[in-house]
């Protein structure tokens, strides 16, 4: 422990008192052993964003803390110093037995993070329903992802599922050409709610990249930290030992997988075509066609069946 009592970091070095009072609120703990708490934090009071870590004995006054400019780097440091993961990280449902013990942990640390920002911001979706698709959708369950970015951002409309809104919210632009192209595709009625709670239990992991976001602030938190949560979730699935067909609208959804080694798994393909916005719906590029006339959820369902899996039932009417 360092007894100078310095907060040091790459781009500052301070005294613990010297810390921005909101700083030291929005810090949040969890046990390691007997000990030792471990912290870590997003944070953007020291003029960048950083994450800190640190490592307090119990009863003593020094605190040692450490900035890195990304979250990948804090936890990878927390690994490579042996810490334990706090026996109470994790998801609570099933997907913690297939989750990595740093994906576990971060995503405690980032809704602990997400309760304190509520204080100061309006934050959606709620914090019960962070989680909520990997809730609906356990691993065993999975037969399709489709990945979006992060959720709507006005209030009362996101829900913890991708592409899906609360039922009597108004359906949104993209939501509404998904429902159109369901009905060209497989005549399926379209409805006149934009829950896509039905998909998510029939085995549809509909998940965002960023899983909470700012009201009225697109893309607020995609910096967080949620990506690498999420991309450990995604690898989860590539791994899967059941048929999956990830599902992939978008310039955005396409590169933020293409690291996956999705082709080269077993049982496991996918299919993209231009994101379902009116921007772009209708707007195909090179071999990606448009997502208008795409058919993805007939091709969705003709693969499970070439791979030996149950089709989709993706009626919601």
């Amino acid at each position: 422990m360092d007894s100078s009592n310095k907060v040091m970091g790459k781009a500052a070095m301070w005294t613990w008192d010297e810390v921005p009072e909101a700083t030291k609120c929005q810090i949040k703990a969890y046990l390691t052993d007997p000990d030792t708490r471990v912290y870590i934090k997003y944070n953007n009071d020291m003029g960048a964003d950083l994450w800190l870590y640190s490592v307090v004995v119990e009863g003593a006054q020094d605190f040692w803390l450490d900035a890195f400019p990304t979250a990948n780097e804090a936890v990878d440091y927390i690994r490579r110093h042996h810490l334990k993961v706090a026996k109470e990280a994790g998801l609570g449902n099933a997907w913690d037995d297939y989750l990595s013990d740093e994906a576990k942990m971060l995503a405690r640390v980032l809704s602990e993070c997400i309760a304190a920002k509520r204080k100061d911001a309006e934050i959606y979706p709620p914090q019960y329903a962070i989680f909520r698709a990997l809730a609906l959708t356990p691993p065993e369950a999975v037969r399709v992802v489709i990945v979006g970015q992060d959720p709507y951002h006005g209030r009362g409309e996101a829900n913890g599922l991708a592409f899906s809104v609360n039922h009597g919210i108004k359906i949104p632009p993209s939501l509404r050409n998904i429902f159109k192209e369901l009905h060209s595709d497989l005549g399926c009625g379209i409805p006149q709610s934009g829950d896509l709670t039905p998909w998510a239990e029939r085995g549809v992991l509909l998940l965002n990249t960023a899983l909470t976001v700012e009201s009225g602030k697109p893309g607020s938190h995609s910096k967080l930290g949620w990506q690498m949560f999420v991309r450990d979730v995604l690898d989860v699935c590539v791994r899967l030992p059941q048929p999956v067909v990830f599902v992939l609208w978008g310039n955005y959804a396409r590169s933020f997988t293409e690291e996956l080694p999705i082709a080269e798994s077993p049982n496991k393909v996918y299919i993209c075509s231009s994101h379902p916005s009116p921007f772009s719906a209708m707007r195909g590029s090179g071999d990606t066609p448009a997502f208008m006339g795409s058919c993805p959820f007939s091709e969705t369902n003709r693969l499970l069946s070439h791979m030996g899996a149950e089709p989709i039932d993706w009626s919601l009417i």
